[in-house]
């Protein structure tokens, strides 16, 4: 059996659909339908009923999900161990893709004069990192991080508004073709039944379009006001900013440090994103 079969497994389990389960881990489908294959055929049991409506675990597979959680967490404190609470090398946070270039790279310059002995890595890949696995020191999320091990604290709100270029006219809106979370609920009610001129998910991307005038896109407000974007209306979602870390990651006095001075710096600009 492999282990990374198990990973599908319980992001499946969790995300509840064979998209979602793709997402959370930054692979394709067909990858995700694969895994759950191999390890059906290496357990020889059924976990999943393939429906035309998704894919629905069997009693089989409840079963056998408090041991594969057992499993993942006795791996990843393996692997937290291995790694040393404090072994030195780079403080290593995650953060979305254009958070991270917009807000938090701005921000490391005084940081790191303030704290030359320390360096960071920078993890901005587009899926969330697993601060459970030990691969990440600090993670900056905008929602809440899940967790019982996961210390977290809520820095500031993150405003999200429709935007448009100045001189358009257009009611056509730049949105996701399809995705979850909050945000794109929101801007889908938002839009309502205005008609969609470009499907992007990607946000540089989306505020290229709404620059050129193609039409209307829910944005962040660090991202569409710098850029001389102006509000359709009044309309905003608010979603909370958080720094987190996992227990055993807070027991380390460097990334402490880090942590604490990136707090502070953060809260200090918190109304640059609203």
């Amino acid at each position: 059996m492999n282990w990374h079969d198990l990973t599908v497994f319980l992001a499946l389990m969790r995300q509840g659909s064979l998209s979602g389960a793709a997402r959370a881990l930054g692979v394709e489908h067909a990858t995700v339908a694969r895994r759950i294959d191999r390890l059906e055929r290496a357990l020889a049991l059924k976990l999943f009923d393939r429906l035309p409506r998704g894919w629905r675990p069997t009693a089989e597979a409840d079963a056998l999900l408090p041991e594969a959680e057992a499993m993942e967490e006795a791996a990843q404190a393996l692997a937290r161990r291995a790694r040393g609470a404090d072994a030195g090398g780079p403080v290593r946070i995650s953060a979305p893709p254009v958070f991270q270039a917009r807000i938090l790279v701005p921000l490391l310059g005084g940081l790191l004069a303030d704290h030359p002995d320390l360096s960071i890595r920078l993890d901005g890949l587009a899926a969330r990192a697993d601060l459970q696995s030990g691969e990440i020191d600090i993670a900056l999320r905008v929602g809440a991080p899940e967790g019982q091990t996961i210390r977290a604290r809520k820095l500031a709100e993150v405003a999200y508004r429709p935007y448009r270029a100045p001189d358009a006219v257009t009611e056509a809106v730049i949105r996701p073709e399809s995705s979850g979370g909050e945000v794109f609920a929101w801007a889908r009610n938002w839009a309502g039944n205005r008609a969609v001129a470009l499907y992007s998910g990607d946000p540089p991307s989306m505020l290229a379009a709404a620059h050129q005038g193609l039409g209307i896109a829910v944005l962040p407000v660090f991202l569409g006001r710098p850029a001389g974007l102006v509000p359709v209306d009044d309309a905003v979602l608010l979603r909370p900013l958080y720094l987190a870390l996992h227990e055993d990651k807070a027991r380390s006095p460097r990334i402490r440090r880090v942590a604490d001075a990136l707090a502070e710096r953060l809260r200090a600009i918190r109304t640059e994103l609203v």
